[in-house]
């Protein structure tokens, strides 16, 4: 289910707004999110009424501040209270998106968490680009789609969905049962055969002499044939012994509407490229031109998934390891003081005492607290499950206020730090690996990488048939 994102604009800011749909496209694409302004209303439509409309119904509101936004009489009176009501009512998702300079900040919406993060305006001065601001805006707004559209699937996963004959059968949603509390880690383990089932059984039903077959299952999994990038959502190998390998792929579309003959033509084109010899192909709907290609090319299986993609279980598409280096922090302390000749001069070292909240430690023990926050408090809203594996880089500047006497640096009380960290995380999508154990008569499911730096890691657990 796509999520909709309003956009609220002032005509001056149109060439921004265009720069900021650049951004988005891609989301558009995934079909995470439908992007929404008034550039779409159709000539001859009523479009105050067609705005309305989208404003009331609209998961996420955008307003794009800037002096031209807040002097508009019809962005800020109708627009933007009105979607300020409905973010009061947990009806929608408010975003300022801060443009240009303006004094927004005692604004109804000024209580609200803006983008950019580091909350400069895209057109400052001080930045180098404004690609670098929009791109941040952008993974801002993923991050809340991203939620937006879990609650969404969430709220419609007690609705059955009947077959229509499109799908040669239909897979069940994996559930975790249990009258005993469980630890996360229990719940995940749980999660994880019964995804690893799942899948399995989809290629029994196709490759029976599999079912003591070694299963390698790798999400995601980038494969370069003649110099052509080919990205597959599931690449599962069984390994029959005495050098027999088959191979079985898996492409998955979340899409609201009906997967089309296009769709199916790329997807026989990867089977080619990777000699596989099936292909299951898992969507909500199928239409008719798809179905017919599919049946003439005779290798592609269409299988039917409820309202959630119940064939590419969430666990499995999520599962990864995020491994941070940190590579640069700056923090800059404002310290009161009575001498007026030390004003802005006052300079620290790694060696500086440091007295927080009564505890003593050095300014370097100190500055390390304040970069895992800085570095944990932002990951923590990073949707990481969606990203492919890789390593990517993240600037972050945040400011923390402290109160009267919380915190003093060589005696010198201070009441406001700002922290900017750099950061590179490694996104790592292990292999998942289910062996069939002839002396326990189940199997081992294990995960396991060697891309993980300082070394390798493999974990497994038995599951007893």
């Amino acid at each position: 289910m796509s999520v909709e994102v309003f956009c609220c604009y002032a005509r001056e800011d149109k060439q921004l707004l265009n720069k900021l749909r650049l951004q988005l496209i891609p989301m558009k694409r995934e079909g995470l999110i439908d992007i929404w302004d008034d550039t779409a209303i159709d000539a001859g439509t009523e479009w105050e009424r067609e705005i309305e409309s989208h404003l009331n119904t609209a998961h996420i509101i955008l307003l794009l501040i800037s002096p031209y936004f807040t002097a508009s009489d019809y962005c800020y009176s109708k627009e933007m209270m009105r979607a300020m009501e409905r973010h009061e009512a947990g009806d929608t998702h408010v975003v300022p998106i801060i443009l240009r300079s303006v004094m927004w900040e005692d604004m109804p919406f000024g209580k609200l968490q803006a983008l950019p993060q580091d909350g400069i305006p895209v057109t400052s001065s001080r930045r180098r680009k404004s690609d670098e601001a929009l791109y941040d805006i952008a993974k801002g707004i993923k991050r809340i789609a991203f939620n937006i559209n879990r609650e969404l699937e969430a709220s419609h996963a007690h609705e059955t969905t009947e077959s229509d004959g499109v799908s040669r059968h239909l897979i069940p949603v994996p559930s975790v049962q249990s009258h005993q509390p469980q630890s996360t880690a229990s719940q995940k383990g749980i999660a994880l055969e019964e995804a690893v089932r799942l899948i399995e059984q989809t290629i029994l039903h196709n490759s029976p002499t599999a079912k003591f077959a070694n299963v390698t299952i790798e999400p995601r999994k980038l494969v370069r044939v003649n110099g052509v990038k080919h990205e597959i959502d599931l690449y599962v190998t069984i390994d029959q012994g005495k050098n027999y390998q088959s191979l079985f792929i898996f492409e998955c579309k979340n899409w609201e509407r009906a997967v089309g003959k296009n769709e199916i033509v790329v997807f026989s084109e990867k089977i080619n490229a990777v000699r596989a010899q099936r292909g299951f192909f898992v969507a909500k709907s199928f239409g008719k031109y798809a179905q017919e290609k599919a049946k003439l090319d005779g290798r592609i299986e269409l299988l039917k998934a409820g309202i959630v993609l119940d064939a590419l279980p969430p666990f499995i598409d999520s599962f990864h390891y995020v491994h941070d280096t940190i590579l640069h922090t700056d923090i800059s302390l404002k310290c009161l003081t009575d001498d007026p000749q030390k004003l802005g001069k006052l300079s620290f070292t790694d060696e500086s005492k440091v007295k927080f909240k009564g505890e003593g430690l050095l300014l370097k023990e100190f500055s390390q607290r304040v970069q895992s926050i800085v570095e944990s408090e932002y990951m923590n809203h990073e949707p990481t499950e969606t990203y492919k594996e890789g390593s990517y880089h993240y600037d972050v500047t945040k400011a923390l206020q402290f109160d009267p006497s919380e915190l003093f640096v060589d005696g010198y009380e201070c009441r406001e730090l700002t922290a900017r960290v750099q950061w590179e995380s490694q996104i790592i999508r292990p292999k998942l690996v289910s062996q069939f154990d002839i002396q326990n008569r189940g199997r081992v499911i294990s995960f396991e990488s060697d891309n993980l730096p300082g070394g390798s890691i493999k974990v497994s657990f038995i599951d007893i048939d």
